[in-house]
């Protein structure tokens, strides 16, 4: 999470004239590691299981290969979709909402009102703390919620959002 705004395409070009950007979110690298372990996992048994079925039960080898190759492209899809979702994300707090962006083809965009926040709250696991990233998810009125999942640092982002929220009720 960083304070100081940073170009983003979305979120800057969303900006009102009286608007002012407090905070950007930024995803923790954290979120690569199951994908990583399942790629991997994927690749073990991409590179095991076609020659033990050549030797076990005499696959032809060319077939054996074919198989292999599956897995490899196969162990791409966890690592790509994440990237997809890490590079087309964005989120922010803004002096009039929190915005949420997703996708670069089909956009997806949540947006609430800082005036319109009933709670929120900070998720963290053993590994989300001790590696300094977690969940916040903003519940404004009505039911409308923002999860933000992935986040580095989510206390310095949700002490951002109060900041914002107690400067726009005293104002």
């Amino acid at each position: 999470m960083t304070r100081a705004p940073r170009r983003r395409n979305y979120i800057t070009s969303t900006l009102r004239p009286d608007e002012r950007l407090h905070a950007i979110g930024v995803f923790h690298p954290g979120i690569f590691v199951w994908p990583a372990i399942c790629a991997l996992l994927i690749l073990l048994i991409g590179g095991i299981l076609p020659s033990y079925c050549v030797r076990a039960f005499g696959v032809p080898e060319p077939i054996a290969f074919v198989f292999s190759l599956v897995f490899y492209a196969m162990a791409i899809i966890p690592i790509a979709q994440v990237l997809s979702v890490w590079l087309s994300t964005e989120t922010a707090i803004t002096s009039a909402r929190v915005v949420l962006k997703k996708g670069v083809i089909a956009r997806e965009a949540h947006e609430i009102s800082i005036g319109k926040i009933e709670t929120f709250t900070l998720d963290q696991s053993i590994i989300g703390r001790l590696l300094g990233f977690g969940t916040v998810k903003i519940i404004g009125t009505g039911g409308h919620c923002i999860e933000i999942a992935g986040l580095t640092d989510p206390l310095a982002f949700r002490d951002v959002l109060q900041d914002v929220i107690a400067s726009n009720t005293t104002a």
